[in-house]
């Protein structure tokens, strides 16, 4: 009796301990998740990856007809606007430049977007170009 009164605390005590409260939040919705400022960590330019030294990407909530931000192109210390239109299921973003980061423009395939991550690429004739960014 000793022994399964002994079994029994064990069993629960490891049940208790496999309970973990560091899991990672639940994704929010894509429009959710793109709002705010993103810091462009690198740039992929024909497959190349070369870092980048402060330039931001800031997605505004959208509003009741379009979805607008704020870019800043820190080479160049140059920031312009930009609309925006983000499927729903957070997986293409297409960009309206109007100064700013020109590059920006396009139709970008979501690779990768997470709560602190969003990876942006096209690819072209001569390889891929993309955007690494994080918050």
């Amino acid at each position: 009796m000793k022994y399964l009164k002994l079994s029994l605390l064990l069993a629960v005590l490891i049940s208790f301990s496999s309970c973990s409260d560091d899991d990672e939040a639940p994704l929010m919705e894509p429009a959710e998740r793109i709002v705010g400022t993103w810091n462009v960590n690198s740039i992929v330019i024909f497959g190349i990856t070369a870092p980048d030294g402060g330039s931001t990407i800031e997605f505004k909530k959208c509003g009741t007809s379009e979805c607008n931000g704020t870019s800043y192109d820190s080479s160049e210390e140059v920031s312009g606007d930009f609309t925006y239109v983000l499927n729903t299921d957070g997986t293409s973003l297409i960009i309206d430049v109007d100064g700013g980061i020109s590059e920006l423009e396009g139709e970008w395939k979501i690779t990768d977007f997470t709560h602190n991550s969003l990876k942006l690429t096209q690819s072209s004739v001569l390889g891929e170009i993309g955007f690494v960014l994080g918050k």
